[in-house]
């Protein structure tokens, strides 16, 4: 297979694609996507990780699917399904699909962005459902499988509480289930001719998206963290973010980007470093300062020191 060269499922409107990944040499991704949409929709793509999004499923004994080669088939002779691929998302969520809890298993089923634009290997983000002792349930986003920045709030027996989005309604029918052998949430949509899809971006936002035929582009449904100010380490270390500016990245006076590669993948993790070392302990250096920037929110876990006034903040250093 060469460049965009697909597998088509007869009668369904997915298909499987080889396509060359521009930030590694010589490196291929296998992609799923909706062959109806123009252009073609990557619901899901595997480069470093082994897995995809659409519901692969091997269940019968004569399941046809066809080969690379033109005209040719590869007949599967499989009576017992041993593999499903909506038991391992990776950072789409397609209806049908489950997100949630196998208590069974205690299999975890979560979705995890790509690293930036363009790298599918697992980034720092992931969205999944946790567990209270006393039965409640919420969604949360995390930042490195460790810092909470965001939750759904619980389960009110008809939507979680900070998402009134995810209400059933007459467009999607939203359900969360929870027994003895599992609990997860899943979604389908009245109207076939919608097409829709979660999902985690390498940005930290969980979004829902849809597209009409009569409307394209793909256009976003609802995202939270609503403000990427609100993503934990967004902008790294030094970095500042403006929600109200055309430019959302900068960095202080005497800093600079971590990386230019940052603005080309939208990914801003990196923060900004010092054009120049400090020179605190150099006798013949000018003085450092601290440099008072307006409407900042204080960061987790910060730390507080007491100084009669702002030339002692300078001996805190």
């Amino acid at each position: 297979m060469t460049s965009y060269e697909v597998l088509l499922q007869p009668l369904t409107p997915i298909q499987l694609t080889l396509f060359p990944n521009p930030s590694f040499w010589r490196r291929w991704g296998v992609g799923v996507g909706a062959r109806i949409l123009p252009p073609l929709k990557m619901v899901n793509s595997s480069n470093n990780r082994a897995r995809v999004s659409l519901n692969l499923v091997a269940i019968s004994s004569a399941h046809v699917f066809p080969c690379a080669i033109p005209n040719q088939y590869t007949k599967l002779n499989i009576s017992t399904k041993f593999w499903e691929s909506f038991d391992h998302p990776t950072d789409t969520w397609l209806p049908g699909a489950k997100l949630g809890v196998d208590k069974a298993g205690k299999v975890l089923k979560q979705l995890i962005s790509w690293t930036d634009l363009e790298d599918p290997s697992l980034g720092l983000f992931s969205f999944s459902l946790r567990l209270d002792p006393n039965g409640s349930s919420e969604y949360i986003l995390e930042w490195n499988r460790s810092q909470v920045y965001w939750s759904s709030g619980v389960w009110d027996g008809n939507t979680f509480v900070f998402v009134p989005e995810l209400k059933l309604n007459n467009v999607f029918n939203f359900s969360f289930v929870s027994n003895e052998n599992e609990t997860y949430f899943t979604y389908s949509r009245f109207d076939a001719s919608l097409m829709s899809h979660f999902v985690i971006n390498s940005t930290g936002q969980i979004q829902q998206l849809t597209w009409l035929s009569s409307v394209q582009p793909w256009g976003l449904f609802w995202a939270q963290p609503a403000s990427l100010s609100n993503v934990y380490a967004f902008c790294g270390p030094f970095g500042i973010y403006d929600d109200n500016s055309s430019n959302i990245f900068d960095c202080p006076k005497g800093f600079e980007l971590f990386s230019d590669t940052q603005t080309r993948l939208n990914v801003w993790s990196g923060g900004c470093l010092r054009k120049h070392p400090l020179q605190c302990g150099n006798l013949n250096g000018k003085g450092e300062w601290f440099l008072k920037i307006p409407n900042i929110k204080f960061p987790v876990n910060l730390k507080a020191y007491l100084a009669v006034s702002a030339r002692r903040c300078n001996w805190l250093v």
